[in-house]
């Protein structure tokens, strides 16, 4: 359990806050390239 906490501030340098980060960054370029494309 997290404690009430996100997993980054639980505990940032985990494997799943990492997947998560990257997962997000992921949905930023895309959202990023689709724009340009608009």
């Amino acid at each position: 359990p997290s404690y009430g906490q996100t997993v980054l501030t639980y505990d940032p340098g985990s494997s799943g806050a990492l997947a998560y980060l990257e997962a997000a960054r992921e949905v930023a370029r895309r959202a990023a390239r689709q724009e340009e494309s608009a």
